[in-house]
């Protein structure tokens, strides 16, 4: 191979021994000034914008004049498995820019046939976990792969999965509690079932570690409301003890959201304390009862026997507080016969403040009795 030298560049015979090695630096350095090349610096995608929208940018370096590039897209989840692949065509200008995917012309989208990618192409995130996200550049001007830019991230999709009562390290007297919580979505509108736990805490434990280790008391998995009534055919719930709680989203068998872990604690028994009753009244009566362990106990008198069809609980201003009580099963039947009817009036989970209350009930022949009574604590 013969080398040429520009004719200004002259070799002195007593250097005649030099010049190839000064020839192959000036070629070398011509070649590494004119190299091409693109590279991708940074990359960011944001998983809380619908990938419909295409939320991903890239900041790319680019010494040619401008080119032609394919950019494929890929994420998966952190067991390996494809959740979604996309290719997107636009022409990458020289320098460094900041590239948005959404600029240039979706080539083709693909979701998978697993759970994340059935919950992705209905709900247009991810569902909460960890996933990887990677970047390939291809084009005309490239002979291969011109780059792979590969990141990780880690997701939580917020529906706003949250609970409402019992509420955090509150205590209740009932060992029948209603669990209840709520979505950022209607319940008419979602897809998706609940998962209630409840677990007992041992001393010393945190909520979370009682949730992670210990045998739940309770758990179901099918739920499609908002709330649940404590079964009477689970574990009972112990006096003075603690419990940790929290409800997870499913969909698809896919756990696709987490509340946060809750602890609400059972009231100790109040030993050698029977429960009092007082006598209704069609009149507001001077005469009350107090409340013992959420209890409330009455008596109505009647010649005859009747139904309660209605039953309403108003404070000292005379605003109703609590209503729907015989829908809710919130009053119990001790004795029902002519002449004197007992009942309890179950307000355990109501926390209502001390003070005085009137309850009101009426039966099917719409006589209205009334019992004042007195909550200590």
């Amino acid at each position: 191979m013969k080398i040429h030298l520009p004719r200004s560049l002259k070799i002195s015979r007593k250097h005649s021994l030099s010049w190839p090695i000064l020839a192959i630096s000036f070629l070398v350095n011509f070649s590494i000034a004119t190299a091409q090349h693109v590279s991708v610096l940074s990359a960011t995608f944001q998983p809380e914008v619908p990938v419909q929208a295409d939320p991903f940018s890239l900041v790319i370096s680019s010494s040619f004049q401008s080119i032609a590039s394919t950019i494929n897209v890929e994420i998966k989840s952190e067991n390996g498995n494809p959740v979604y692949e996309a290719a997107y065509y636009l022409v990458i200008p020289t320098g460094t820019n900041q590239v948005l995917l959404s600029n240039g012309e979706v080539v083709f989208r693909h979701y998978f046939n697993n759970p994340e990618s059935a919950f992705l192409q209905l709900n247009g995130r991810l569902p909460t976990g960890n996933y990887s996200v990677c970047y390939r550049l291809s084009g005309s001007a490239l002979s291969e792969i011109a780059e792979t830019y590969c990141t990780s991230f880690d997701h939580l999709f917020d529906s706003y999965l949250f609970l409402i009562f019992p509420e955090n390290e509150d205590t209740i007297s009932t060992v029948y509690p209603s669990l209840i919580w709520q979505n950022s979505y209607p319940i008419e509108s979602a897809v998706s079932q609940f998962r209630i736990t409840v677990v007992p805490m041992l001393p010393g434990q945190s909520k979370d570690e009682a949730l992670l280790s210990n045998t739940p008391v309770f758990i179901n998995s099918n739920l499609t409301t908002y709330t649940v009534q404590y079964p009477f055919d689970a574990q009972k719930l112990e006096a003075g003890k603690a419990y940790a709680w929290q409800v997870a989203e499913i969909n698809e068998g896919l756990i696709t959201n987490r509340s946060e872990t809750w602890v609400f604690h059972i009231a100790k028994e109040e030993k050698n304390r029977d429960i009092p009753y007082v006598e209704t009244s069609r009149d507001i009566s001077s005469a009350f009862v107090t409340s013992v362990n959420g209890l409330v106990g009455f008596t109505v008198s009647e010649k005859y026997y009747s139904q309660v069809i209605d039953c309403v609980v108003r404070d000292e201003q005379g605003e109703i507080i609590i209503d729907n009580l015989i829908n809710n099963n919130k009053i119990i039947t001790n004795i029902k016969k002519e002449g004197e009817n007992q009942y309890l009036l179950d307000i355990s989970e109501y926390k209502l403040r001390k003070g005085y209350y009137m309850l009101t009930m009426r039966n099917e022949k719409n006589d209205e009795f009334k019992v004042r009574f007195y909550v200590d604590k």
